[in-house]
Protein backbone atom coordinates (compact mmCIF):
# COMPACT_ATOMS: atom_id res chain seq x y z
CA UNK A 1 0.00 0.00 0.00
CA UNK A 2 2.81 2.41 0.79
CA UNK A 3 4.32 1.84 -2.66
CA UNK A 4 1.02 2.66 -4.37
CA UNK A 5 0.23 5.62 -2.13
CA UNK A 6 3.59 7.31 -2.69
CA UNK A 7 4.03 6.28 -6.33
CA UNK A 8 7.19 4.26 -5.71
CA UNK A 9 8.00 1.82 -8.51
CA UNK A 10 8.43 -1.85 -7.66
CA UNK A 11 11.94 -3.17 -8.19
CA UNK A 12 13.67 -6.48 -7.62
CA UNK A 13 12.01 -8.65 -5.00
CA UNK A 14 9.12 -6.25 -4.60
CA UNK A 15 8.27 -6.56 -8.30
CA UNK A 16 8.33 -10.35 -8.12
CA UNK A 17 6.18 -10.28 -4.99
CA UNK A 18 3.63 -8.07 -6.81
CA UNK A 19 3.55 -10.48 -9.74
CA UNK A 20 3.06 -13.49 -7.46
CA UNK A 21 0.22 -11.74 -5.60
CA UNK A 22 -1.43 -10.88 -8.95
CA UNK A 23 -1.19 -14.52 -10.03
CA UNK A 24 -2.81 -15.72 -6.81
CA UNK A 25 -5.65 -13.23 -7.15
CA UNK A 26 -6.14 -14.34 -10.77
CA UNK A 27 -6.39 -17.94 -9.55
CA UNK A 28 -8.95 -16.74 -7.00
CA UNK A 29 -11.06 -15.24 -9.80
CA UNK A 30 -11.00 -18.58 -11.62
CA UNK A 31 -12.00 -20.38 -8.41
CA UNK A 32 -14.92 -17.99 -7.86
CA UNK A 33 -16.37 -19.10 -11.21
CA UNK A 34 -16.58 -22.62 -9.74
CA UNK A 35 -17.70 -21.86 -6.17
CA UNK A 36 -21.26 -22.85 -5.24
CA UNK A 37 -23.51 -20.41 -3.40
CA UNK A 38 -26.83 -20.34 -1.58
CA UNK A 39 -29.64 -18.56 -3.42
CA UNK A 40 -32.30 -16.39 -1.77
CA UNK A 41 -34.46 -19.42 -0.89
CA UNK A 42 -31.56 -21.16 0.87
CA UNK A 43 -30.86 -23.76 -1.83
CA UNK A 44 -27.29 -24.61 -2.76
CA UNK A 45 -26.63 -23.66 -6.39
CA UNK A 46 -23.94 -25.81 -8.01
CA UNK A 47 -24.66 -25.27 -11.71
CA UNK A 48 -21.76 -23.60 -13.53
CA UNK A 49 -23.94 -21.25 -15.66
CA UNK A 50 -25.79 -20.00 -12.57
CA UNK A 51 -22.55 -19.56 -10.59
CA UNK A 52 -20.95 -17.70 -13.49
CA UNK A 53 -23.96 -15.40 -13.85
CA UNK A 54 -24.08 -14.66 -10.14
CA UNK A 55 -20.34 -13.89 -9.94
CA UNK A 56 -20.37 -11.69 -13.05
CA UNK A 57 -23.28 -9.67 -11.62
CA UNK A 58 -21.64 -9.43 -8.21
CA UNK A 59 -17.99 -9.25 -7.24
CA UNK A 60 -16.30 -9.90 -10.61
CA UNK A 61 -15.93 -6.23 -11.57
CA UNK A 62 -14.22 -5.31 -8.32
CA UNK A 63 -12.04 -8.43 -8.36
CA UNK A 64 -10.95 -7.72 -11.94
CA UNK A 65 -10.12 -4.07 -11.21
CA UNK A 66 -8.08 -5.07 -8.16
CA UNK A 67 -6.25 -7.90 -9.93
CA UNK A 68 -5.53 -6.69 -13.45
CA UNK A 69 -1.98 -5.25 -13.59
CA UNK A 70 -2.86 -1.95 -15.28
CA UNK A 71 0.53 -0.42 -14.51
CA UNK A 72 2.49 -3.30 -16.08
CA UNK A 73 0.28 -3.45 -19.17
CA UNK A 74 0.39 0.32 -19.51
CA UNK A 75 4.18 0.23 -19.42
CA UNK A 76 4.20 -2.34 -22.20
CA UNK A 77 1.81 -0.26 -24.30
CA UNK A 78 3.97 2.84 -23.86
CA UNK A 79 6.97 0.79 -25.08
CA UNK A 80 8.75 1.04 -21.78
CA UNK A 81 8.20 4.79 -21.31
CA UNK A 82 6.47 4.47 -17.95
CA UNK A 83 7.02 8.16 -17.17
CA UNK A 84 4.46 8.97 -19.87
CA UNK A 85 1.84 6.88 -18.13
CA UNK A 86 2.82 7.89 -14.61
CA UNK A 87 1.93 11.48 -15.39
CA UNK A 88 -1.68 10.66 -16.18
CA UNK A 89 -4.29 10.82 -13.46
CA UNK A 90 -6.14 7.84 -14.89
CA UNK A 91 -3.29 5.46 -14.13
CA UNK A 92 -3.12 6.71 -10.56
CA UNK A 93 -6.82 6.08 -10.12
CA UNK A 94 -6.47 2.59 -11.54
CA UNK A 95 -3.56 1.90 -9.19
CA UNK A 96 -5.77 2.81 -6.24
CA UNK A 97 -8.05 -0.07 -7.23
CA UNK A 98 -5.29 -2.35 -6.00
CA UNK A 99 -5.87 -1.02 -2.48
CA UNK A 100 -9.30 -2.62 -2.52
CA UNK A 101 -7.70 -6.04 -2.16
Amino acid sequence: MIRIGFGIEAEGGSLYFDIIVDVFFFIDIIACFRTAFFNSSGELVVGIPEIRSQYLKGWFGLDFMATFPFDHVGSLIALGDASLLRSTKLLRILRLARLLR
